[in-house]
């Protein structure tokens, strides 16, 4: 008897681009564009679940959507890798050498930066996708900030964000154009002030000259990393920022940069006027070093607030700013009324959720912060940034 040969199913057809290009999203009314295949492992980045052959998906597939977020992604910690000799960011203590992303399904439009991961909604845009990812840079730069009570600190955060975001658009191809469509990343005051900035470094030098050849974004990273990390932790944390960066312009960029981003940055309501920073020079060290920046050792405090039955731990932003303002906002006040306003707006999650569970975006707005049971007192901590 005679067996029939079983007919074999063809292999699916390789996507267009050969493997060595993928879809961009580059706005978000812009059509795709053509990119070369990210390598998220050299950046510190892994996106769980199965690996779509690279190439040129169509929109709405699967494969489009895995590899878009990948070049996106890749596209925000690219700056950040270039001012380290293009090692991947230095997560914090427990996160691991790559950070995990994760693409879930549902029409959630959010997308989620929990410590250690990234979960993106089915419809989180790339632009969100971006955002998160700014977090997450952020929490590595200054992983103090996480839990700092401060309403200016989490501001900044979003801030930073909109920077983040603004910097992978213009890893784009493009001149003014990615310039143009990065200034539309800007959502916040501070993003929209660095804005400005990013259009100041990118305007020519007289004579055709400059100080540093770097391109623009990888400038404008510098500056704002610089900053990031000098900057003290104190309520009016978006002002000491703001002065920081006027300083690290004056090293970096030349003394006239600097006087314009104070100028941009009192326009701003960021910076006073005429801001008393003569004579501090934090890139200035006797051996020619640059001095280190500040240690972030920022104390918990318990205090009575929220209603509770038992003391709350907060941590305020108590280091001695560089800047001081003419009334000064005491820290503890401010952590206060920082947990009253998350409190009054449902931010704060009871009872809390175990570190093992996971929680996916939705359409309800997800809790940013939870109190931690401490048996005698419960303590404030972050559990996420969200970004629609």
């Amino acid at each position: 008897m005679s067996q029939r040969r079983a007919a074999r199913t063809p292999p699916p057809a390789p996507p267009h681009g050969g493997g060595s290009t993928v879809l961009a999203v580059a706005g978000p009314q812009a059509a795709p564009v053509a990119r070369p295949r990210p390598a998220l492992a050299a950046l510190g980045l892994t996106i769980e679940g199965p690996v779509p052959l690279p190439g040129e998906y169509p929109p709405g597939t699967a494969g489009f959507r895995y590899w878009a977020t990948a070049e996106a992604l890749a596209r925000v910690v690219a700056p950040w890798a270039a001012l380290s000799a293009g090692s991947a960011p230095r997560w914090p203590a427990g996160v691991g050498p790559r950070l995990r992303v994760l693409l879930v399904g549902g029409g959630a439009r959010q997308a989620v930066y929990q410590r250690g991961r990234l979960i993106l909604g089915g419809r989180a845009s790339p632009e969100a996708a971006m955002r998160a990812l700014g977090h997450a840079v952020l929490n590595a730069l200054r992983p103090a900030l996480w839990d700092t009570s401060a309403a200016e600190v989490a501001a900044f955060h979003a801030g930073f964000a909109d920077a983040a975001a603004m910097l992978a658009v213009l890893e784009l191809p493009g001149g003014s154009d990615s310039l143009a469509q990065a200034r539309r990343q800007a959502v916040t005051p501070f993003g929209i002030a660095f804005a400005e900035v990013m259009a100041l470094l990118a305007r020519p030098e007289p004579g055709g000259g400059r100080a540093d050849p770097s391109p623009v974004g990888v400038r404008g990273a510098r500056l704002l990393g610089d900053a990031v990390r000098r900057a003290a932790i104190a309520p009016d944390f978006l002002r000491q920022v703001a002065a920081e960066m006027a300083l690290a312009a004056t090293v970096r960029e030349g003394p006239q940069h600097a006087e314009q981003l104070r100028a941009l940055f009192a326009r701003h309501a960021l910076l006073p006027r005429n801001p008393s920073l003569e004579g501090y020079d934090p890139h200035a060290a006797e051996d020619g070093t640059e001095l280190p920046a500040p240690t972030d050792a920022l104390p918990w405090i318990a205090t009575e607030a929220l209603g509770l039955d038992r003391p709350l731990l907060l941590c305020p932003a108590t280091q001695p700013p560089l800047l001081a303002a003419a009334d000064p906002p005491a820290p503890l006040a401010a952590a206060r009324e920082f947990a009253r306003v998350l409190t009054a707006h449902g931010m704060v999650e009871r009872p809390p959720i175990g570190r093992h569970q996971r929680r996916a975006p939705g359409t309800k707005p997800l809790p940013t912060h939870r109190l931690l049971d401490e048996g005698r007192a419960l303590r404030l901590v972050r559990e996420r940034f969200v970004v629609e």
